[in-house]
């Protein structure tokens, strides 16, 4: 704690030196290694790597600390080891150990017929699960399936780009990215953007992954800069409020026969296959607001899901409505940052 507390303050060389110091005095800690291993990483990438190896030894079959190793391993081109890593892993039956690996294998560009169908698999798993439950059981597990099922799309799509599959590849990195935006996923899509020709609206991407949320170090971080620079000096360039468009294309407009009495709002529940509404309930909000799920399943969703997606995935939005107005606004929640998904759990 005290070693994030100096982090947090800025006191980087106090923090690395406190739990260095703790690290060679005690057994392995795995929430010690993975700070001590970031923090290392901004300055050293191969301490980084020296103190996950040895977190790795003492426990061999923890995830987080198994992708950081991968991730660092591959920003200091050590791809062959990082590919080993991922093939101690693919025999798994847990559809997030298998998405890792077969990411990480993807990234080391080593057997990507193999790193197919190992994400497949994982699909597979993730459309079973997801279709055993309704939207009214949803809980924090759904959302979790959700975000995995999302992360594995990107997996799957980045994996069919190396291997020149482009249209399915764009398929399931739209998806990806326009529900959960990220370096990563705005990398892949914008990467798979670029190869089919359509340069402008790579540029928008990338400019907008390179906005929102993850490590500046990452390899995608790295390769979304890159990209950048190369098409700024190609002539394509545009500038725009990135923020205000990511939150536009989470908007929508309900409209309601009747006009609203007075202001109200209220949280809703989405269950979606393959773009539209399976299905949609009144999370939190006035019990008059129940009429709304109509029209909400009306909605011309964007490209939530891949065309052929079997996976059912959640999402929560919120209705806004002024007094006398018969249009309200609808705007999809940030997937993974939601209150809401905590209701009723």
């Amino acid at each position: 704690m005290y070693g994030r507390v100096l982090y947090a303050t800025h006191e980087t060389k106090e923090a690395r030196d406190l739990l260095s110091a703790f690290s060679k005095d005690h057994a392995p800690d795995r929430q010690i290694a993975l700070l001590l291993a970031s923090i290392q990483s901004e300055t050293s990438v191969s301490d980084a790597i020296a103190t996950l190896r040895k977190a790795s030894q003492a426990f061999p079959d923890d995830q987080l600390i198994s992708d950081a190793l991968g991730e660092y391993l591959l920003r200091d081109h050590q791809n062959a080891e990082a590919a080993t890593l991922a093939q101690k892993r693919v025999t798994s039956e847990d559809p997030n150990t298998l998405n890792s690996a077969a990411y990480l294998l993807a990234e080391a560009n080593s057997d990507l017929p193999l790193a197919e169908e190992k994400s497949r698999k994982a699909l597979e798993i993730l459309d079973g699960q997801s279709a055993d439950t309704s939207v009214s059981e949803a809980n924090a597990r759904s959302f979790q399936r959700t975000s995995l099922a999302v992360a594995t799309w990107d997996t799957l799509g980045f994996i069919l780009l190396e291997e020149n599959k482009l249209d399915e590849a764009r398929d399931y990195l739209e998806a990806s990215w326009r529900n959960l935006p990220s370096r990563e996923t705005g990398d892949h899509y914008a990467s798979v953007l670029e190869a089919l020709g359509d340069i402008k609206a790579a540029q928008r991407i990338y400019a907008l992954a390179q906005t929102t949320s993850g490590s500046p170090h990452s390899v995608a971080a790295e390769h979304v800069d890159r990209s950048l620079e190369r098409l700024k000096k190609a002539g394509f360039n545009a500038t725009f409020n990135a923020i205000q468009i990511l939150q536009e294309e989470r908007a929508f407009k309900v409209k309601f026969k009747t006009p609203c009495h007075s202001y109200c709002s209220g949280t809703f529940r989405l269950q979606l296959a393959s773009g539209s509404p399976l299905s949609v309930i009144l999370v939190s909000g006035e019990p008059a607001l129940e009429s709304a799920t109509a029209p909400i399943k009306q909605l011309r969703m964007p490209h939530l899901l891949p065309t052929h997606a079997a996976t059912h995935i959640l999402r929560d939005a919120v209705l806004s409505c002024s007094a006398g107005a018969t249009t309200c606004d609808f705007v999809l929640m940030p997937l993974g940052n939601i209150a809401a998904e905590r209701i009723g759990d």
